[in-house]
């Protein structure tokens, strides 16, 4: 489909994913549009958006956000057990850190 965005023509590519993440597709996809087209021409660029688009800018936001969480259970365990053992015991119970 083509039609018109900020004054430029713009194409639009749509597919559904099933059975695979959007991540690891896109991914793929990414790959292949640059094995076929290295170069695009002056004034032409790719941008991929839709739910990849949401998925990235939540991961960036998760990215930020876990860190800051943990570094508070951490305190949290801390001021309640008054003993860095106990806290790093607990910790290590997380199965994914």
């Amino acid at each position: 489909m083509i039609n018109s965005e900020n004054a430029l023509l713009r194409g639009t590519v749509l597919f559904n994913v099933r059975g695979r993440d959007m991540g690891s597709v896109v991914n793929e996809a990414k790959e292949r549009v640059a094995a076929h087209f290295p170069r695009l021409p002056q004034g032409y660029y790719i941008e991929w958006s839709g739910q990849y688009e949401n998925q990235v800018s939540a991961q960036k936001r998760l990215q930020l956000i876990i860190p800051g969480v943990l570094l508070v259970i951490c305190f949290i365990l801390y001021f309640t057990f008054k003993a860095m053992r106990e806290v790093l015991i607990i910790l290590s119970g997380i199965p994914w850190l």
